[in-house]
């Protein structure tokens, strides 16, 4: 079941060329069955390549709202409508074309601006007032006319009498990487540690109440930095953790160096089999290439085996124990050592039923929140009552193990609701 979920999401997400997908995959198109897919073969082997999205409607069994369903799904490469092959859908052709002349594709007598010219930031983050002071260069306004506007009596952006509150970044609830920080943190103890970061949405392993990331240079440092930190620093331990497609993107060379230098660090590897922070992009070890047709992903274990490591280690991250117990032997082996978390994205996968806390068992200790810092789970200000938000936990249960008390856990009969005066 999770993983014709998985099949079916990757399938709505890249779409399927029209002239070449199986029936069996076509059948995981939204707005269309067994029977449907099976129809649309045998049309295009009676009649030959599909030239347009359209033609799908001269399939028997297909209609108007079935269409209206699969069409945005259904790629036709090489075919007459150039947006046939996009993830366009029909409804939207019109705006689209309008779009594309904007752009220029008719070569229209626009004049565009941006990076190129300097009208633009080139590096470096769009603040509210750097894309102010764009704009009021690109209208020829004067630069100061949103903070002037307020004086002359014109319309000004309003001001907040209470400060929003700060929401800083934070790793998804049901993320993988939560438990793996948590446990390396765990087999850690009260060692002296460094722990070196990379690109990725394990980045946010530097913020509380994780707090594993000291370093975060660029892609693949985490890895080389930590080799440097081990030279300088022998009496700690030093971690660096990188995920699996930075591990082929970046990983690679500080790898082989680390194994090659008998430099004693531990390369953690986060594995959820995808390029989660930029799109859900395949990498080598996902078995998808970008293109669509499958390959055989290339082992991460079975490369850091080639390389020379002798001690490398699996772990489930949602299993704490097991994680934990696989970070202390990775962490206590002498010389260079790979601790391999696997687990899936949230977005990969059909989360499970949502958890719920027990009001009765639960002591507010607050253990859920201050140790893994899952965004599913809150607790009330006025009388500390913990909760789980129910349309943010994926059921990963990373917290159950975390709870002492053994107040968290499926629900029987649904989630106890608030009304009650209980947690959820």
């Amino acid at each position: 079941e999770t993983l014709n979920g998985v099949v079916e999401d990757c399938v709505n997400a890249v779409g399927v060329d029209l002239n070449t997908a199986s029936p069996s995959l076509l059948a995981r198109v939204a707005g269309l069955n067994s029977a449907t897919a099976k129809n649309i073969v045998a049309y295009r082997e009676e009649n030959g390549r599909f030239r347009t999205r359209s033609q799908v409607l001269k399939v028997p069994k297909i209609g108007p709202k079935a269409y209206e369903q699969c069409a945005g799904f259904l790629r036709v490469p090489g075919g007459t409508q150039i947006l046939d092959n996009t993830g366009v859908h029909p409804e939207s052709y019109a705006p689209a074309k309008e779009l594309l002349k904007l752009a220029g594709t008719d070569h229209l007598a626009y004049e565009v601006h941006g990076k190129l010219d300097g009208s633009t930031l080139a590096r470096g983050e769009n603040s509210t007032e750097a894309i102010a002071a764009q704009l009021a260069i690109f209208f020829g306004l004067d630069e100061t006319v949103g903070t002037s506007a307020a004086s002359e009596g014109t319309s000004a952006a309003p001001t907040l009498e209470t400060p929003l509150p700060v929401r800083p970044p934070v790793l998804c609830a049901g993320c993988p990487h939560r438990g793996s920080f948590y446990a390396c943190k765990k087999a850690i103890g009260k060692r002296p540690v460094e722990y070196s970061g990379d690109i990725g949405c394990y980045t946010l392993g530097n913020a509380a109440p994780l707090f594993t990331t000291d370093t975060c240079l660029c892609m693949g440092a985490g890895i080389t930095m930590a080799q440097g930190f081990s030279v300088t620093q022998p009496g700690a331990k030093h971690l660096a953790f990188v995920g699996d497609s930075t591990f082929f993107a970046s990983g690679l060379p500080g790898a082989a160096n680390a194994v090659y230098n008998q430099h004693d660090i531990t390369i953690v590897v986060l594995d959820n089999s995808t390029t989660a922070m930029t799109g859900s992009q395949p990498h080598p070890g996902t078995g998808q290439t970008l293109m669509g047709p499958k390959s055989e992903p290339i082992s991460i274990p079975r490369v850091l085996e080639a390389f020379g490591y002798q001690c490398i280690v699996e772990a489930n991250p949602f299993d704490l124990e097991e994680a934990i117990a696989a970070a202390k032997k990775a962490i206590d082996f002498e010389g260079p050592s790979a601790l391999i978390f696997k687990g899936p994205c949230v977005q990969l996968v059909k989360p499970a039923p949502a958890l719920v806390i027990d009001p009765d068992i639960c002591t507010r200790c607050k253990k859920c929140i201050r140790e893994i810092g899952c965004p599913a789970i809150s607790s009330d200000p006025g009388d500390g009552t913990v909760r789980i938000d129910t349309s943010l936990c994926t059921g990963c249960g990373l917290c159950t193990h975390v709870c002492p008390f053994g107040s968290i856990g499926p629900a029987s009969e649904g989630p106890v609701s608030n009304d009650e005066g209980g947690a959820r």
